[in-house]
């Protein structure tokens, strides 16, 4: 019998309200969509009757009557990883105060994925997209631009492309991080980059190579090695060039999942951190997440990149004309996973 109730509940419409309060159709439609020209005692007469009899808002119709369906798509490129998670959660907070419901994508780094999921969010009518491409999308994202499709992408971006984006410094970050481990002594720092086709992961490895340059320290390309940001490959990687018995004192890996791998995986080839060898990260996730071992990182603001992302995108649907690129400072967490070379 409830569940029967629950399912009518479902097929409340508009006229039933207005007969139920004895105001027309036009009445119940402005009271419950706040329009001023209702009076508060009225509104509240209709929003109450309107709850006891069940009736849910159908935001598909009132969309296609203004135009806006108060939804847009946060398409992300691993919802596992925690700085996704992290971001996505925040930004579902703040669409929710603006009154906008968001679907949320994932692609697992595959360009194929991302063309798709952009499609299917086209076709929910929604009203913007927030989206983290790899550079293999370029295509795909100068196809939205051309369609004047409000969007904002985060986390990475393209070169001199004037698409309204928000990333981190992520140059800067690794720049610093590099020079940070050279000031105690490293020489021979392993770097560990994330795929080519991700925009971050070229800065960070951008920012490693010119401070070492800067620091007259020799650049060997033996030294800097990728791995796959697929939890289910990462271990394995990393396991690939432990086996290759390099001589380093020191390692630094694009993110803070990684970092903890290669700590995780040292002891097995009779290494540990940070009595064997130093270890730098980049996220700043300890806090977040809660690893045993508190890592050395460089620290990013996640608050922030989620507030920038969703108020850029917010301009933009109101002006779809608005541009604007927003770089994030970083900063150095220092911490017990790296010590002096001696």
């Amino acid at each position: 019998m409830k569940e029967s109730a629950k399912r009518a509940g479902f097929s409340v419409t508009l006229k039933d309200v207005a007969l139920k309060v004895g105001y027309s159709v036009n009445t119940v439609s402005h009271a419950l969509n706040n329009k001023p020209d209702i009076s508060e005692e009225t509104r509240a007469y209709i929003f109450e009757a309107a709850k006891e009899m069940g009736y849910i808002r159908n935001s598909l119709a009132s969309g296609l009557r203004s135009g806006f369906t108060k939804t847009v798509a946060v398409i992300v490129g691993d919802v596992a990883n925690p700085i996704f998670s992290i971001l996505v959660k925040h930004m579902e907070m703040l669409f929710r105060e603006k009154g906008y419901n968001i679907f949320i994508m994932n692609t697992n780094e595959q360009p194929t994925a991302l063309e798709n999921a952009v499609q299917s969010a086209i076709g929910y009518n929604v009203d913007g997209m927030i989206i983290c491409p790899t550079l293999d999308n370029l295509d795909l994202i100068e196809r939205l631009e051309n369609s004047k499709i409000p969007f904002v992408l985060f986390g990475r971006s393209f070169n001199n492309k004037k698409f309204n984006s928000v990333v981190w410094d992520d140059f800067n970050g690794a720049y610093i991080a590099t020079k940070y481990l050279l000031g105690l002594g490293h020489k021979k720092i392993l770097y560990i980059s994330g795929p080519m086709n991700v925009s971050s992961s070229v800065e960070r490895l951008n920012g490693y190579k010119q401070a070492m340059l800067d620091s007259s320290v020799s650049l060997d390309n033996n030294y800097i090695k990728s791995v796959s940001l697929s939890s289910k490959k990462l271990k394995k990687d990393i396991d690939n060039i432990l086996r290759l018995g390099m001589d380093y004192s020191a390692i630094f890996t694009y993110n803070d999942i990684v970092a903890y791998e290669f700590i995780d995986r040292l002891p097995s080839f009779g290494k540990h951190v940070p009595q064997h060898v130093s270890v730098v990260g980049f996220d700043g996730l300890q806090d977040l997440v809660g690893f045993q071992k508190t890592l050395t990182t460089i620290n990013v603001p996640k608050l922030k990149m989620a507030q920038a992302s969703v108020e850029l995108l917010l301009k933009t649907i109101e002006d779809i004309s608005y541009r604007k690129q927003i770089v994030l400072p970083v900063s150095l967490l220092q911490s017990e996973t790296v010590k002096k070379y001696e």
